[in-house]
């Protein structure tokens, strides 16, 4: 891995990248450094209008900047097909496919598919959504998902895996979501390696940044008190997007790397909970994802 200082210099111009969530936090501080050492950023919003403000914010500073706005409800699959095709359509190759939006900590609600809304979307919409562009990847593409440390937390029950059963807290829930990015990240890495693929994918997690995740505006107002008074004491957005930065950029990149926060600002390679690595578990999840999607991967050309 290289300091991040040297990423400050690099040239992206002949990439494409798309970000999900890219119109706030996370999302929006990464499209922001890609776009301003010219890469074309394709920003998948679920407002269109809150998508538009984060390009216009962009634009205005650097009005050379190669921008494109696409609709995307990670909560539908209807949604990540259609945006699928769009992209098939207006977009011929994806160099950098950043898996960042989420939601977290919810109250129990479901997608519209039916699936626990954090699990839906944080876990099976990208899944779905990397499926579904998988063959438009460059040959010597990246995938990053992006976790939470949340996911030390976390554990997977495939007998209750959407809580149909009860139990459901929304913080055990986002581990599960989390732990189940990791878990997709080793898994798929591996079987692009095996069939023969040059497409690296991993993983990064920004600590705990000031992003909208926290906005809790329907929370008791003394939670949002607490909140803000907490948020006030930790790294922005901007400082939590460089491990996400790194993990797409870093030449020495290798499947499986999980980036995270360092020191003075720098990034470091952090070390997912063991069961992270554990490819029984992994292909559990895989096949189970497989069957509540409906999709599967083009592995082999």
């Amino acid at each position: 891995m290289i300091p991040f200082k040297q990423l400050e210099n690099m040239d992206c111009s002949a990439k494409t990248v798309l970000i999900t969530g890219a119109n706030s936090g996370l999302g929006y501080e990464a499209a922001r450094f890609l776009a301003l050492r010219g890469a074309h950023v394709i920003f998948c919003a679920r407002s269109l209008e809150k998508g538009q403000n984060a390009i216009s914010r962009i634009l205005h500073d650097v009005p050379s900047a190669k921008l494109s706005l696409e609709h995307l409800d990670l909560a539908d699959s209807a949604s990540i097909d259609a945006f699928a095709d769009r992209v098939r359509q207006n977009y011929p190759t994806i160099d950098i496919l950043l898996n960042n939006a989420g939601i977290m900590a919810v109250p129990y609600a479901l997608t519209k598919d039916g699936f626990e809304s954090q699990i839906g979307t944080n876990h099976l919409g990208h899944f779905r959504l990397t499926a579904r562009l998988l063959d438009r990847l460059a040959p010597d593409a990246r995938i990053v998902n992006v976790a939470s440390n949340a996911h030390r937390q976390g554990k997977v029950d495939f007998n209750n895996f959407m809580y149909e059963h009860g139990k459901y807290t929304p913080f055990s829930a986002y581990a599960r979501s989390k732990l189940s990015n990791l878990l997709f990240t080793q898994y798929l890495g591996a079987e692009l390696k095996h069939s023969g693929r040059s497409i690296t994918v991993v993983s990064a997690h920004p600590g705990v940044a000031r992003t909208g995740l926290f906005d809790r505006k329907n929370d008791p107002k003394i939670i949002q008190f607490l909140i803000k008074t907490f948020m006030g004491l930790v790294p922005d957005a901007k400082a939590g997007a460089r491990p996400l930065i790194m993990a797409a950029l870093d030449p020495y990149a290798e499947n499986g790397s999980y980036y995270g926060p360092g020191k003075a600002g720098e990034v470091r390679l952090d070390q997912p909970i063991p069961i992270t690595f554990d490819t029984t578990v992994q292909a559990q999840l895989w096949t189970l994802s497989e069957q509540l999607t409906g999709v599967t991967y083009p592995l082999k050309f």
